[in-house]
Formats: C-alpha cells, sequence, structure tokens
C-alpha cells in the first residue's frame, strides 16, 4: 500500500505517513518507535543506523534531559 493510499483512508498528512513507512524500513526506526520514541526521534536515529555510537549519543541525550523524545509526533 502507498503512503498516499493509506493517507487517504485514515486522512494524516501524506508526509505522516511517508516518515512512518521510512522509519519502519529502519531497523533503529522500528525499534526505537516500538519503545515509545516520537516518529521524529525515530526518524533521527534511523539517519544514523550504522554508527552505533550516535545512536547511543542520542539515546543518552533522551535520557538525560537533554534532548527530548516528545518534540513530535508519536506513533499510536
Amino acid at each position: 500500500m502507498t503512503a498516499a493510499t493509506v493517507a487517504k483512508k485514515i486522512e494524516p498528512a501524506k508526509t505522516t505517513v511517508g516518515s512512518a513507512l521510512n522509519a519502519k524500513a529502519s531497523t533503529t526506526g522500528t525499534k526505537v518507535v516500538a519503545e515509545g520514541y516520537t516518529l521524529d526521534m525515530a526518524l533521527v536515529m534511523a539517519e544514523f543506523e550504522g554508527d552505533e555510537d550516535a545512536v547511543e549519543e542520542l539515546e543518552s541525550g533522551i535520557r538525560s534531559g537533554r534532548l527530548r523524545p516528545n518534540m513530535g509526533r508519536s506513533l499510536p
């Protein structure tokens, strides 16, 4: 199913659906969304997939409060 088809059926913005699909396509993105991170944070962490130090630093920043995982929209 395409992002446009999903967006039409449930009526979120097409970019939201596209972002969700991009996060889901990433192992790191899928993992952090399942852990309760927001879609925005999952997309950022997915950008650094394969760089364990960077992903660990992002997670550390969230845990310490330097970065807030509720900065954007989360998936239900």
